[in-house]
């Protein structure tokens, strides 16, 4: 197994000093996919302050000393170290109340969580598996280390965290501990909502979204209520979000609109706001699903129009969200939503004027008309949208034109300023 040169200096160093230390976690079992690897942890039997006095020279950081852990920068690369250890009681179901360092690697692997990510490798000693997991990496299975309910008592998350695996990896989940899944479920409601969010995004992003979304539907609804309609009350309209979800472009803001398209934007923006997601993710979410079943342009003007209502950007993910919407439906006629696409690029590369900003004409001119300047705005609103319905080129003197007549006539009408 290969471990880059600035993690095996680690390594080397703690088993120079007298020390066992291995590679651990994600780390081994993304190496041994042939996953690229982030982030390597590593695990050993030197005490934290062991462990500091090892690394003299390095910088060191006591990210998490009281449970053992600290970090060195080696080589520009930030790497956890974490004695081994045994866990207390979990009395909050998520942190141990006090933890008890081992010397025995066995003991602090049979403590984590699932067998894929409960083995330890070093060039030294090779890999360390107790509990099966490069069984459980072949068979594309995640299984619990031991009882499957103890696992989910002690860290209500690892609940969440088997979907999210069995959906990044697209492996399925051993039936005991889908059992467990579904049964210890209500452990989610003690979990802060930025953790579960950040799960929920990582199994959004997963090769194996849609299947494992159907499966783990009431999961996901455990702490999205908002989808409690469609998870336990109406499952083909469900398989069709999941379908949807795991169809869409692989972009965290389109998977969310996805997941929510069904339900509306008021119920997604409630959800996105219980599980504190920012606040630009948000609006765009929300937006996107409130536009999911609106009318699309059906004409270059009309997709102006759009794009400066929404923005380019957000109008292309709108046409995205739709293609999957309607795959999922088992409609693949995309005949629409390509020649807006056509014309969005057409716009774009002709450069036509969908914003104020674009306009040939600006607040100072209409000024020097002598306009109140409460009514700038809609008047350059006016000219702009003549502009991109066509009725206007958009250049200046046929636009200052156009606004001293509009202002002869006092206001600009309704239909110019449809804004």
């Amino acid at each position: 197994m290969y471990i880059p040169d600035y993690a095996k200096t680690v390594l080397d160093r703690l088993n120079g000093a007298g020390y066992e230390a291995y590679a651990v976690g994600g780390s081994v079992r993304d190496s041994l996919l042939g996953v690229p690897v982030n982030d390597w942890d590593v695990t050993t039997s030197a005490l934290p302050e062991e462990t500091e006095q090892v690394f003299r020279g390095f910088r060191v950081i006591e990210t998490g000393i009281r449970h053992g852990t600290v970090t060195v920068v080696s080589e520009g690369h930030n790497i956890e170290i974490t004695t081994y250890r045994c866990d207390g009681a979990y009395a909050d179901n998520r942190h141990p109340e006090n933890v008890v360092f081992v010397r025995d690697i066995k003991e602090d692997l049979l403590r984590r969580d699932f067998t894929v990510n409960a083995m330890a490798y070093s060039p030294r000693d090779g890999l360390r598996d107790v509990s099966g997991g490069m069984k459980d990496l072949e068979d594309r299975v995640i299984r619990a280390v031991g009882d499957a309910h103890t696992r989910f008592s002690e860290d209500g998350l690892r609940v969440m965290r088997a979907v999210r695996f069995a959906s990044q990896l697209c492996f399925t989940i051993e039936s005991a501990t889908r059992d467990a899944v579904l049964a210890d479920r209500y452990l989610l409601k003690n979990i802060s909502s930025e953790r579960l969010f950040s799960e929920l995004k990582k199994t959004l992003a997963g090769r194996g979204v849609t299947e494992t979304l159907k499966e783990y539907g009431t999961v996901i609804s455990t702490f999205i209520p908002e989808l409690v309609p469609l998870t336990e009350k109406d499952a083909a309209l469900w398989e069709q979000t999941c379908r949807a979800a795991g169809t869409v472009k692989n972009d965290t803001v389109l998977r969310l609109a996805a997941l929510f398209s069904s339900v509306g934007k008021d119920a997604a923006a409630e959800a996105l706001a219980r599980l504190k997601a920012d606040r630009k993710t948000a609006e765009t979410v929300t937006l996107l699903v409130g536009l999911a079943d609106a009318e699309l342009p059906r004409s270059k003007p009309q997709t102006r129009r759009m794009i400066h209502g929404v923005g380019e950007e957000n109008l292309g993910r709108l046409l995205d969200l739709r293609r999957a919407m309607s795959a999922a439906a088992g409609d693949t006629d995309f005949g629409d939503t390509e020649r807006i696409s056509a014309w969005i690029s057409e716009i774009a590369a002709d450069g036509d004027c969908v914003s104020l900003k674009s306009l040939a004409v600006g607040g100072k001119d209409v000024l020097s008309l002598g306009v109140r300047p409460e009514d700038v705005g809609t008047l350059l609103n006016a000219a702009l949208y003549a502009v991109m319905d066509e009725r206007l080129p958009n250049r200046k003197n046929e636009l200052m034109t156009y606004i001293k007549n509009l202002v002869s006539e006092e206001m600009p009408h309704e239909k110019d300023n449809p804004a």
